[in-house]
Formats: structure tokens, C-alpha cells, sequence
């Protein structure tokens, strides 16, 4: 959310991806240090997918000034808080064979729902400065 809203939409997207596809290539940053081609089989895969689609949505919010007042800020992150979830929780129940909405909610749901508000509140609260880094080296490279 903070890459996304800090680098915006494009910038934000391409980041990710980055960090998508060299965890995928094997650099071990993801959950537990894990990494590698073999994650696409995890059924965490698909909410790593979805972390590019909320540096999208993040970064779409902050282009549009949703980042310089709090409560929208807030308001968009947990927008995009709930992007890996779209790409998430079908895909974790695809992996695990899961049918049941319940089960699937309460192995890729519940347990985040709380941590992703607290998590959206912190990337609001600290957004301000993240923008005036961006922007100092934005300045500095010429951009």
C-alpha cells in the first residue's frame, strides 16, 4: 500500500511486479524466506498477486490526492487492503482443494482482517513521509 500510494499507480504496479517476479526467480522474501518458481504452487501465491493490484489501487488513490488528508488516505488503503484478498482467496482455494465458504474464510480471511486495517492505518499515518522521500529523489534525478 505505502510503495503504491508513495510511487503511485504505474510506478507502484512495476515495483511489485519486480518484487513479484525476482522472488519468483528465487530471491527468499517472501513468508518464511521462501522463494523460487515452487511458490506459484502456495497457496499464498495468489495474495502476492494481489499485492501489485493494491500498489495499483494505492497508488490510483494517491494520484488523486486521496493521500494528503488522512481519513481518505485511510479510506484508500483499505481499498486496497482488500485487493490481494480478490486475487487471494480464490486462488488459496483452488490450491487447497477448499469448496466451503466458510473454511475458505477462516483460512484466508478472518486471520488478516484485523493485521490489514492495523497495517493500513500505519502506512496512512506514515504516507507523508514516504511522499517527500519519493519527491526529494524525484527532484534530485531530475523527474
Amino acid at each position: 500500500m505505502l510503495v503504491g500510494a508513495a510511487l503511485g499507480m504505474r510506478r507502484g504496479a512495476a515495483a511489485l511486479t519486480t518484487y513479484l517476479v525476482m522472488g519468483l526467480a528465487g530471491v527468499p522474501w517472501f513468508a518464511e524466506g521462501r522463494g523460487g518458481p515452487a511458490m506459484v504452487l502456495s497457496p499464498t501465491f495468489g495474495y502476492l498477486v494481489g499485492f501489485v493490484l493494491a500498489a495499483a489501487v494505492a497508488g490510483w488513490c494517491a494520484e488523486r490526492a486521496w493521500d494528503r488528508r488522512p481519513l481518505l488516505a485511510m479510506v484508500g488503503f483499505c481499498a486496497a487492503t482488500v485487493a490481494p484478498f480478490l486475487v487471494g482467496v480464490p486462488y488459496l482455494a483452488g490450491v487447497l482443494g477448499l469448496s466451503d465458504l466458510s473454511t475458505v474464510a477462516a483460512y484466508g480471511i478472518t486471520p488478516f482482517i484485523l493485521p490489514g486495517l492495523i497495517k493500513a492505518g500505519m502506512a496512512a499515518a506514515a504516507l507523508p513521509l514516504a511522499w517527500r522521500l519519493v519527491q526529494l529523489v524525484d527532484d534530485r534525478s531530475g523527474r
